[in-house]
């Protein structure tokens, strides 16, 4: 059971965040308004109302997924060549992430295997654990990604410079709606997790103070 106080602390977010972006649109519509009361404003009122129904739709977008992650599907798995899968997750990253993904150096250990998943559900995975990268990354540290087999065992590891964490790494996504990030709801990781389970997979999470970095070990089974 999830304790309320977590639930309510993820409606008051949600319910800002909702508001923020209506206020936005808001302004935008009294803006376009104001530009189309004189005929030689009308050109830039089209471009503002453009601009109005592009917040519109990208808000659109958002709630959908938002709302995906608090259940996962049956996988519906397909076999999937490890180096098919990798460069297709690094255009996708490329496209969801352009200001991030040139910072990611990416080295690449495999021999000619497969896994069998299903592919939107481990990019979601994955796209999280990025994202996450992206978020917190320490102005000027590079972030290193890894994608190898072994052992039976597909991964793709990162390693990030963290000179300090606010928590236990090890406890990252294991509850839903528990988040260090502001302004975050608490059910990103909680739901990269559940879709690695869901094909027999799972994130290890390792901290070296020492050195002041973090390894995040995404892992899923090679297929037979």
């Amino acid at each position: 059971m999830v304790p309320f106080g977590r639930v309510e602390a993820m409606v008051r977010q949600l319910t800002h965040d909702v508001r923020n972006r209506l206020s936005g649109m808001q302004l935008q519509a009294a803006y376009a308004a104001e530009l189309l009361s004189d005929p030689e404003d009308a050109a830039e009122a089209v471009r503002e109302l453009k601009r109005l129904r592009g917040l519109i739709e990208d808000y659109a977008k958002t709630l959908p997924r938002f709302s995906a992650r608090f259940r996962v599907a049956v996988p519906e798995r397909v076999r999937y060549p490890v180096k098919m899968l990798v460069e297709d997750f690094r255009e996708r990253l490329a496209r969801t992430q352009p200001d991030f993904a040139p910072q990611v150096m990416w080295t690449e250990e495999w021999a000619d295997e497969a896994v069998e998943v299903d592919p939107e559900m481990i990019f979601a995975a994955l796209g999280e654990f990025f994202q996450n990268a992206a978020h917190f990354q320490e102005a000027g540290a590079p972030v290193l990604a890894r994608a190898t087999t072994d052992a039976g065992r597909f991964c793709v590891t990162l390693c990030e410079r963290k000179t300090a964490l606010s928590s236990a790494p090890d406890t990252w996504g294991a509850e839903p709606l528990v988040s260090t990030r502001e302004g975050g709801y608490g059910i990103g990781l909680f739901h990269a997790r559940r879709l690695l389970a869901a094909h027999g997979g799972g994130v290890e999470f390792t901290h070296d103070p020492a050195s002041a970095h973090l390894t995040t070990r995404v892992f899923l089974p090679l297929a037979p």
